[in-house]
């Protein structure tokens, strides 16, 4: 019965489900706390947000939003994504990854809910223009990148009845190469789309 049930705990799909919804439960929390945080902020620090978005849909109305330099860009495509990879080689990745996942599920969710305490229903719609089409490049990357190197962490950590290390193997290195592709179309597009599209998205919404 033990090596029956050993047999049903090793096989890869259902260590990659469960480590999905695992780092996913991590991320959703992190996102509650973000949208917490955003509706409690108050005083000097509500105002000073105000401030800083109100200058920046004023600087896209008027056509002057700037394009930020190619490392900039390729530092914010990849960051989440590169930490993701690099803790599935420690067997601190065990706590560190769910951690990662927090905290980026924090400030997407904190950055989303302070357009929507801004502006109300609208500032949702708005934070969508804003950074909505590089999440649907982005956070699915790091969603692979992040089970692939959870899973490594728990062989590392001695946590896995199988032993295998899956970040060596031709599947990962496919992922690998597969979410390098996507995030670096979203270097691109932040690059040469996303400029245009936000002086427009900030135009139509002064228009208002």
């Amino acid at each position: 019965m033990k090596t029956r049930l050993a047999k049903i705990r090793n096989v890869p799909g259902n260590s990659e489900i469960s480590a999905t919804i695992l780092l996913a439960l991590f991320f959703m929390a992190g996102g509650l706390l973000g949208c917490l945080t955003a509706a409690r902020v108050g005083g000097g620090a509500n105002d000073s947000l105000a401030l800083y978005i109100r200058g920046y849909l004023a600087a896209g109305v008027a056509g002057e939003v700037s394009t930020p330099s190619i490392f900039s860009l390729i530092w914010d495509s990849f960051r989440y994504a590169l930490i993701a990879a690099l803790f599935g080689f420690t067997s601190l990745g065990v706590i560190l990854m769910p951690l990662l996942m927090a905290v980026r599920g924090f400030f997407l969710a904190f950055a989303a809910a302070s357009f929507v305490h801004m502006f109300g229903g609208g500032g949702l719609l708005l934070a969508m223009g804003v950074f909505g089409f590089s999440c649907l490049l982005t956070v699915p990357c790091l969603f692979v990148l992040a089970v692939q190197g959870y899973l490594a962490a728990r062989v590392l950590a001695g946590m896995a009845t199988d032993g295998r290390y899956p970040m060596y193997d031709n599947r990962a290195a496919l992922r690998f190469l597969i979410c390098f592709l996507v995030l670096s179309c979203n270097v691109l597009f932040s690059r040469f789309a996303a400029p245009p599209l936000l002086n427009w998205l900030a135009s139509a919404w002064g228009a208002f």
